[in-house]
């Protein structure tokens, strides 16, 4: 009896909609390259990684003709060509440690609004699943700290002059701003 090869496929899950990722699976070089193998549409917004690679996996073996667990899944995340950019600047080594955390953060949940969940951000940033958790959660302590001193500006301006004014409003919109993260990061 011989011993079956193992078939390789690369898989690209792209983010369609909110709630459901496409996925283009094709074979190894070895077995054509680029040739497309199939393609697959994930729904639900509790899909993750995990399910997308064994999804994967199942679908390839029967399009190849093999057992699922003679396939390697190589799982690529699709992400925006300016998020991907943003990032790939937010890690450069010469980037201050509180400026890179900051905008790693913005970009994380930006794709998170979109639907991204941690797992994928890991994959796609080639980071561990924590790390991606992390910058997806929201720092609730610094959010109030910052809530409270915009509002706390906002209401002792109340007798400033017109720059003053400015910075007041500018204070009340951020405060509003943060009160509306919060919410939102709280559904």
């Amino acid at each position: 009896m011989t011993t079956p090869t193992r078939r390789s496929v690369q898989a690209r899950a792209v983010r369609t909609t909110r709630t459901s990722w496409t996925v283009v699976v094709t074979g190894s070089a070895a077995e054509g390259g680029d040739r497309t193998t199939g393609t697959f549409t994930a729904h639900g917004s509790a899909v993750d990684v995990d399910i997308l690679v064994d999804e994967t996996r199942e679908l390839a073996a029967l399009w190849l003709a093999v057992r699922p667990e003679d396939i390697d899944v190589r799982l690529v995340i699709d992400i925006p060509d300016d998020a991907r950019r943003r990032w790939a600047a937010a890690t450069r080594p010469d980037l201050p440690d509180e400026e890179a955390r900051v905008e790693q953060r913005r970009i994380a949940r930006e794709l998170g609004a979109a639907g991204y969940t941690a797992s994928a951000l890991a994959v796609a940033f080639d980071v561990s699943r924590s790390r991606a958790a992390r910058l997806l959660r929201v720092d609730a302590i610094a959010l109030a700290r910052d809530v409270t001193e915009a509002a706390t500006r906002a209401i002792d301006g109340s007798a400033v002059d017109d720059h003053g004014a400015d910075e007041r409003a500018l204070d009340e919109r951020v405060a509003g701003d943060r009160v509306t993260d919060l919410q939102g990061d709280a559904q």
